[in-house]
């Protein structure tokens, strides 16, 4: 949600037509990609804690993963899969 948070804010500061959309589609399919590695590296039973899987998006090289994991239902939806794939 982050992602069209910040889109519709660039919409009422800088962007115009189809420049929009193409930011807004940009923005999100980077946080959906985020999420989708986020959430196979929680699925990989490797990590034990939201913070670990922050911290290895970062060491591979994801920018923005700290911020895509800011929101509150993307950390409850990580900690679910870490929960239910602990070993």
């Amino acid at each position: 949600m982050r992602g069209i948070e910040l889109a519709k804010q660039k919409h009422i500061i800088t962007a115009s037509g189809n420049k929009l959309e193409s930011q807004m589609f940009t923005e999100n399919r980077h946080d959906h990609a985020v999420r989708t590695r986020a959430y196979a590296l929680a699925e990989s039973g490797r990590f034990h804690a939201v913070r670990e899987i922050e911290q290895a998006l970062v060491g591979e090289g994801w920018p923005g993963a700290g911020t895509v994991l800011q929101s509150g239902y993307v950390r409850q939806a990580i900690a679910e899969r870490l929960a239910s794939h602990s070993h």
